[in-house]
C-alpha cells in the first residue's frame, strides 16, 4: 500500500473512532444523569444533541424516559403539596409548574422526532400549565401578602425585612393588591436601622475652620446598605437606632527639626602614566623591548553635607458605638492618624567626580519650606477621615440588627 494512502486511511479512522467515542461518551453522560435522577440535566444534554443529528435513536429513547421520570416526580410532587394545603406550599407549586413549562419548550424546539426502527414518532406527552401557573400564582401571591400583613403587624425590625421580602416576591405573581406599595413603604420604614454620626472636638486646641468643615461634614452616605442608613446630621422626628461618635482627643504639631550630617566620599582614579623599574631602578622592558608602564592612580574625595527635614502633626481620638435604644455603649477604639513633612538634600564641596550615586541622587533634592502647623494639620486630618471612614466599615454589623 502506498505510504500516502496508509498515512490518510490511517487519519480517516482515527478520526472516525474519535467521532463515534465521542457521541457514545455524550450518551454515557445522559445515561448518568438518568441514572443519578438528574433528568432535567439529562435532558438539556439530549435536546443540544439531538439538535444537530435529529435521528438518533438512542438518545430518543433516553429523552423519553427523562422526560417521563421528571414529569412523574413533579407531578407527584405537586399531588402531596396540593394535599397538605399549606400556603406556602403554593410558591412551590407553582415553582415546579415553571419548570415543567421551560422542561416542555425545551423539548419543543427539536420536535418532530421520529424513531424509525420502531416505526412512531417520539412519545412525549405534554401538559397545559398556563391555567396552573395562573392558579398557583394567585394562591402563592395570597401567601406572600397573608404573610406580610401578619409579620408587619409584629412591629419587629428583622420581621419587616421578611415583609418587605415577601412584598418584593408578591409581585412576581400578582399586580391585583392595590395597597402593596404602600405596605412596601411601611416595611422599608420600619426595617431600617438609621445611624447617626457625629464628630466632636474635645481637644484643647481650635481646630482649624478649614479642617473643621472637612470633617464635621464627613460624607457617610457611601456607607449606606440595604437596611442600614447613616446620617451626619440629625433629621428632625427621625428615630434613630445606633449613633457613632468619633471625639477628637488630641491635635497636636511639632517642632520644626532641622538636622544635619557630613561625610565624605572618596575614590581612586587614574592620573597618567608612570614607568615600571626594576631592583636597580631602571625601566622594565617588555619581551619587544619596549617600556613598560603601568597607570598612575591618585585618590579624590569630595565632602557631603546631608540635610533631614522633619515636622509633624498628630490628631487621635476616639470612636465610640451605641445602641440608642438604653444609650449603651457597644464598642470603643482608638483613631490616630499623622501628617508628616520629611524631606532630605545634600550640598557639596570638592570634586564632584568622587561623589557616589546615592551622593548625586542626594544632591538632586533641594530644600524646602516647612509647611505651615495649619497645613499639616490638614493632612492630619484628611489621614484621619480615611482611618475612620475604614474603621466604620470594618465595624458595619454592630449596626445591622
Amino acid at each position: 500500500m502506498n505510504a500516502t494512502i496508509f498515512k490518510r486511511t490511517t487519519q480517516s479512522f482515527l478520526f472516525g473512532s474519535l467521532f463515534i467515542l465521542t457521541i457514545l461518551f455524550g450518551c454515557n453522560i445522559a445515561q448518568q444523569d438518568i441514572y443519578k435522577g438528574n433528568f432535567d440535566a439529562a435532558i438539556t444534554r439530549l435536546c443540544k444533541k439531538l439538535s444537530k443529528r435529529p435521528h438518533n435513536e438512542d438518545n430518543i429513547l433516553l429523552l423519553e424516559k427523562a422526560f417521563s421520570n421528571a414529569m412523574l416526580i413533579d407531578l407527584k410532587r405537586i399531588d402531596q403539596l396540593r394535599s397538605q394545603n399549606s400556603a406556602a406550599g403554593w410558591v412551590e407549586i407553582n415553582n415546579i409548574y415553571q419548570n415543567i413549562d421551560i422542561r416542555q419548550d425545551q423539548i419543543r424546539r427539536v420536535l418532530p422526532l421520529h424513531l424509525d426502527k420502531a416505526g412512531r414518532d417520539c412519545n412525549i406527552k405534554f401538559i397545559d400549565v398556563n391555567a396552573q401557573l395562573a392558579s398557583s400564582g394567585k394562591k402563592a401571591a395570597e401567601f406572600y401578602y397573608k404573610e406580610a400583613k401578619q409579620l408587619l403587624a409584629n412591629q419587629n425590625r428583622l420581621d419587616a425585612r421578611k415583609a418587605y421580602a415577601d412584598l418584593v416576591s408578591l409581585s412576581n405573581y400578582s399586580h391585583d393588591y392595590t395597597d402593596v406599595l404602600q405596605l412596601k413603604a411601611t416595611a422599608r420604614e420600619e426595617g431600617i436601622n438609621l445611624v447617626l454620626f457625629k464628630m466632636l472636638n474635645n481637644s484643647d486646641a481650635i481646630m482649624p475652620s478649614q479642617l473643621e468643615k472637612d470633617l464635621m461634614t464627613m460624607t457617610v452616605n457611601d456607607m449606606n446598605e440595604e437596611w442600614v442608613v447613616y446620617h451626619n446630621k440629625a433629621v428632625e422626628d427621625a428615630s434613630y437606632d445606633y449613633k457613632i461618635i468619633c471625639r477628637v482627643q488630641h491635635m497636636m504639631v511639632g517642632p520644626e527639626q532641622q538636622n544635619e550630617k557630613a561625610y565624605t566620599d572618596s575614590k581612586q582614579v587614574q592620573d597618567g602614566w608612570e614607568y615600571v623599574l626594576d631592583s636597580r631602578g631602571n625601566v622594565k622592558k617588555d619581551s619587544l623591548g619596549n617600556d613598560i608602564k603601568k597607570p598612575k592612580m591618585k585618590t579624590i574625595s569630595c565632602e557631603v553635607k546631608e540635610v533631614h527635614q522633619f515636622k509633624q502633626a498628630t490628631m487621635d481620638g476616639v470612636l465610640e458605638f451605641y445602641s440608642s435604644n438604653n444609650n449603651m455603649l457597644i464598642k470603643t477604639m482608638p483613631i490616630k492618624a499623622d501628617g508628616v513633612f520629611d524631606n532630605s538634600f545634600a550640598v557639596a564641596r570638592g570634586d564632584m567626580n568622587a561623589l557616589s550615586k546615592d551622593s548625586k541622587l542626594k544632591l538632586d533634592r533641594k530644600p524646602m519650606p516647612f509647611p505651615s502647623n495649619a497645613d499639616l494639620m490638614l493632612q492630619a486630618g484628611a489621614t484621619f477621615k480615611t482611618v475612620l471612614h475604614k474603621a466604620m466599615s470594618d465595624n458595619r454589623t454592630l449596626v445591622r440588627n
